[in-house]
Formats: C-alpha cells, structure tokens, sequence
C-alpha cells in the first residue's frame, strides 16, 4: 500500500517560517558579533609587555627611592596608549613614580638604578606609541621604596592604560626584591664582605 502524498504547505506558511529562520540567523549574528565586540573592548589589550627584572636589592633603608626598569612596551593595533598608573603587590613594597620613554636606538636600558626617575633621566612620559611590529619598544621603568618594616617583595605589577574608549590593567610579571640590611632569606643573599 501506497502512502499518499503529502500535500505542499500554502505559500504565506512557507514565507512565515523562511521569515522565521532569517530572524533567528540574523539575532545569532548579532549577538556573536556583541560577544566578539564586548570580549575586544573589555578583555583584549593593545598595550603588551615583555618583562625585564628580576632582582633583589641589598641595604635598602627605608623610603630610600630605586628605579627599575621592568618592562619593555609596544602597542599591538592601537596608535597611542596611555599609561594612568603603576602599582605592585603592595607587601611592603611602594611605587613611588612611574615613566615610558621610548628606548634609545632600540638598545632599552635594563636593571636597576640607586635614586629617582628624573635623576635616570626619565622625563615622566605616560604615552607609549610604538607598534610591536616595527620591533621597537618603550621602557617602562618604576620608582620604588620599602616601608619601615622588614623587606618589600613583589612578583607582580599592574600597568593601567587607556587607549581611545578601551582601558584596562596589564599583568607583568616582574620579582622584585628590596632588602633590608643584614636579610638573608629566599629572595635576599646575603651581601659579600667587601661589597
């Protein structure tokens, strides 16, 4: 026995269902394209950062400003940036100041510095413009100081930028160490006689 054949839907119900099928591709769409919009203004970063330092200082007094120089920085599809602030993983550790310079014939100046910014001749820039791509860079160097207890340590710093309507907070992975006199521990070796 045959089945009989089924006979074709009335045109204004196979144009509401076409209609209905548009409408959701059309709101999927919209939404990925939200998603990927939200995603790019909130969790992607033009600013990226190669660190620098890894260092433990010896005899810090108290309050007694260290430049650093932690982090080379160049921009990935943004023109400018700017850089609003600097701060640490506080456990005793205080920045004092923060500066970007573009590095001097991409040769960038790496380590650590006794005295201020102005005195390692940073001029308090807190503009980056160089692209990634043109394999140059900006240094982005810390001033530094312990508080008045014990030793100052972090493994972290937070560069805060903003770049047209974006913003955010970049994580650099820096270990910084300053000593107080006469520490000896896992982060302080103890300083050579002489030295």
């Amino acid at each position: 026995m045959t089945r009989p054949e089924t006979p074709p839907a009335p045109p204004a119900q196979r144009s509401s269902r076409s209609r209905r099928r548009l409408l959701v591709a059309a709101v999927s769409v919209v939404l990925l394209a939200g998603g990927v919009s939200a995603w790019w203004l909130l969790r992607s970063s033009p600013v990226e950062a190669v660190p620098a330092v890894n260092v433990a200082l010896p005899d810090v007094d108290p309050g007694e400003p260290q430049m650093l120089m932690i982090a080379l920085l160049c921009l990935d599809g943004a023109e400018t940036a700017t850089i609003d602030g600097v701060t640490a993983d506080r456990a005793g550790l205080i920045v004092t100041d923060f500066a970007v310079r573009p590095a001097e014939s991409g040769e960038p100046t790496v380590g650590a510095f006794d005295g201020t910014l102005r005195e390692s001749g940073f001029s308090g820039g807190r503009t980056v413009t160089v692209a990634c791509a043109d394999d140059t860079y900006s240094e982005l160097a810390v001033e530094v100081s312990r508080g008045v207890n014990g030793p100052a340590h972090t493994d972290d710093f937070h560069l805060h930028w903003r770049s047209g309507v974006r913003s955010g907070a970049l994580p650099i992975e820096a270990s910084v160490t300053l000593c107080a006199s006469g520490q000896v521990d896992e982060y302080c070796a103890p300083v050579p006689p002489g030295s």
